[in-house]
């Protein structure tokens, strides 16, 4: 996995996924997660696909829910640049998942 932070909002994703489950994952704007809690929602996630690859919504203890959305090329152009490096391949599909409910102590 990999994350990045600073002035931009936080983002995590995968590398190598695609093998197992089909598409790489991405969280992007994920400012209100710190970098463990990023490793913890996406391994969970995985698991989970892993599991039930038709299942679209994940629920990750302690960090809300998650549901899984297509999203266009140019974000894996843009955004998961050691995943091109990896594949060395131009076009990865790509899964954002995206936060539908936020628990936590400040949530």
């Amino acid at each position: 996995m990999v994350s990045a932070g600073g002035q931009t909002p936080r983002f995590a994703y995968t590398i190598g996924v695609s093998e197992s489950i089909g598409v790489e994952l991405i969280l992007a704007g994920a400012i209100f997660y710190m970098k463990d809690d990023l490793v913890t929602i996406i391994n969970e996630i995985l698991a989970k696909m892993k599991a039930q690859p038709d299942c679209e919504v994940f629920e990750v203890d302690g960090q809300g829910s998650f549901t899984l959305r297509e999203v266009h090329s140019s974000w894996a152009q843009e955004l998961l640049l050691g995943a091109l490096d990896y594949y060395q391949n131009a076009i990865i599909e790509c899964f954002r998942l995206f936060p539908t409910r936020l628990t936590g102590p400040s949530m």
